[in-house]
């Protein structure tokens, strides 16, 4: 499913962190449930002291305050420790991965460096691996965090109200498929725009490495030319993908604006009937807001994972570029003697 989503670049590039991925793994969830975690109870114990407020009942509010109070301090002591580990299992990779490309480069063959261009080398292992070293240190993260509390937020509103929670589950599913859709086209514009990047880089070395030649034969504003059209490129690329971004946007506000005053009227409604408790209603419409601001963060985070696998598929790619083998076999030739 995540390759699917992520790209099939994704199951190679969490294989670098094998060495170390339970503890990644485990620090990730513990962190993003210590921080998301709060408003799920926050929700719960509004319930509680809402209808503790209105039967009366003393007990009860008593145990919605203590259960706010250990919602607040266990965050405090989780968040910073598993933060850590998070971060340090995520930087570590990342530099055994600047080796690795910068020890297969070493290992290369010179034809390699005769049909591929140095200033889109150069762009793989500078803007590529970065692109490739963010999905450890935070986009996987950024986007794995609603996903978590988006499914938390459903089990729990299924459990305070069933009828109401599926109607709101699905409103949210289909706003997830649509913002899903802007996925792909997402993609193919980062790789257009990582792949005339490194172009740009290319031709910024070759003018940097001929700049003699260059003011000798004066054509500097032959070359100038050449470079102000690909960086244009880049900067209509760039305007695309952000253009897409703003649609994305705005069809998330309208999702979202339809389903928070949804949620207001069919419950009121049933509120008023005497279908469900207004603490129940309360808790729904705290937990609908939160799963869908986290449906809606979730595919605004997908977006930026997937440019960070263009830049790691030309990762992989340079790679995956056969090395230097370690001997030649020499040609045989036939004697005969005469």
């Amino acid at each position: 499913m995540l390759e699917k989503l992520l790209g099939k670049e994704f199951k190679r590039v969490m294989a670098f962190m094998k060495p170390r991925m339970g503890q990644y793994v485990a620090s990730l969830l513990i962190a993003n449930i210590a921080a998301d975690g709060f408003t799920i109870i926050e929700a719960l114990a509004l319930k509680l002291i809402m209808d503790a407020a209105l039967s009366g009942q003393r007990a009860s509010l008593v145990v919605g305050i203590v259960v706010v109070g250990v919602s607040v301090l266990a965050p405090i002591i989780l968040i910073p420790v598993f933060g850590w580990i998070y971060q340090r299992c995520a930087h570590q990779t990342s530099a055994e991965i600047r080796l690795a490309v910068f020890s297969h480069i070493c290992e290369l063959p010179i034809s390699y460096f005769d049909k591929n261009h140095s200033g889109d080398i150069v762009s793989r292992i500078t803007s590529d691996a970065s692109l490739l070293s963010n999905i450890y240190t935070f986009k996987l993260r950024r986007f794995v965090a609603p996903v978590i509390y988006g499914v938390c937020s459903a089990v729990v509103m299924l459990l305070l109200d069933g009828r109401i929670a599926c109607a709101l589950i699905v409103f949210n599913l289909i706003s997830a498929y649509v913002n899903v859709r802007f996925g792909k086209p997402m993609r193919q514009v980062s790789d257009k725009v990582q792949q005339t990047i490194g172009n740009m880089t290319g031709m910024l070395i070759d003018f940097l490495a001929g700049f003699s030649i260059i003011r000798m034969f004066h054509i500097e504003q032959s070359v100038f030319g050449t470079y102000q059209e690909t960086s244009y490129q880049v900067a209509d690329y760039s305007i695309s993908r952000y253009r897409l971004e703003g649609a994305l946007d705005s069809t998330d506000f309208l999702l979202s604006a339809v389903s928070n005053l949804g949620t207001v009227i069919v419950g009121s409604y049933l509120v008023a009937n005497g279908i469900t408790e207004f603490g129940d209603l309360l808790a729904l419409i705290s937990l609908q807001a939160g799963l869908n601001r986290s449906l809606l963060q979730a595919s605004y985070y997908l977006p930026q994972v997937q440019e960070s696998m263009a830049g790691a598929s030309r990762v992989l790619e340079l790679l995956d570029a056969p090395t230097e083998p370690e001997r030649y076999d020499l040609p045989q030739f036939e004697t005969s003697c005469a």
